[in-house]
């Protein structure tokens, strides 16, 4: 164990925040009374510093008041579940589809129930773009969607318990999913209409592993005006041939 003196220009709170992480990391998940036990720190202040890990995602607090390891760390290390020839695969067919279509393009893959988009390509620059977020929910996203629909009926009637209505085209029920759901199965993309911000669609389409489950999405995301006026089979069209490439490409990895 380290130990920080008068002289030491160490930040204490910021080097006892990276204890109670490495202490969460080693038992997975941890209640408070337990962090201030076994680190010997002040309650206050690891409730404190806590509450500020928590507040941008580097810890999450669970049902049980337990705390886990949150989304933001997984940009820093990507290596558990995120194989790099995946996005190495992906990323030349994105720049073709950015290149074509002008916009926004995305790789998505689905992270213990979140939406976590390792690779983004930027297209023509909207006010919105700075607004997407690296780790998102499912149910208000067009790739995220494609993820639940491996979801069974109990999980979509839990899942959908406690979901925020961002729009008024936010699917936030079981029955309106189920109707999304069979238009997807027909059709094969994803369409998030301004489901999660105003102004904003997306088009998705899913990349499949041997066994049929779904690997990750692609995407194309931009204004909604935009999009209409350059013409959404162009958009759709692009992202059937170019996931079609990533399917022969990805039999090649161990994934």
């Amino acid at each position: 164990m380290t130990i920080l003196t008068k002289k030491d220009p160490t930040i204490k709170n910021i080097f006892d925040a990276f204890r109670i992480l490495d202490l969460i990391n080693q038992d997975k998940k941890i209640g408070l009374n337990n962090i201030v036990a076994k680190l010997e720190l002040p309650k206050t202040t690891a409730f404190r510093i806590l509450k500020t890990l928590e507040k941008i995602d580097i810890v999450r607090r669970t049902e049980t008041s337990d705390y886990v390891l949150g989304y933001h760390l997984i940009k820093y290390n990507q290596v558990e579940f995120l194989d790099d020839e995946l996005v190495d695969v992906v990323k030349p067919h994105l720049t073709n589809i950015r290149n074509i279509t002008g916009e926004c393009t995305n790789l998505g893959m689905k992270y213990d129930g979140k939406l976590y988009i390792p690779l983004r390509i930027h297209g023509e620059p909207y006010q919105l773009q700075v607004m997407l977020p690296p780790i998102g929910e499912l149910y208000c996203s067009a790739m995220g969607k494609i993820f639940m629909t491996e979801f069974s009926k109990v999980e979509l009637l839990n899942y959908f318990k406690s979901v925020e209505q961002r729009t008024v085209n936010t699917i936030t029920n079981y029955k309106d999913f189920i109707k999304y759901k069979n238009d997807f199965s027909k059709s094969g993309i994803s369409i998030d209409n301004e489901e999660y911000e105003y102004g904003m669609s997306c088009y998705a389409i899913p990349i499949f592993k041997e066994n049929k489950k779904v690997l990750c999405c692609i995407s194309v995301t931009g204004p909604t005006s935009r999009l209409n006026h350059k013409g959404t089979d162009l958009i759709i069209a692009t992202l059937r041939k170019e996931a079609s490439l990533i399917q022969k490409d990805v039999q090649h990895l161990n994934l």
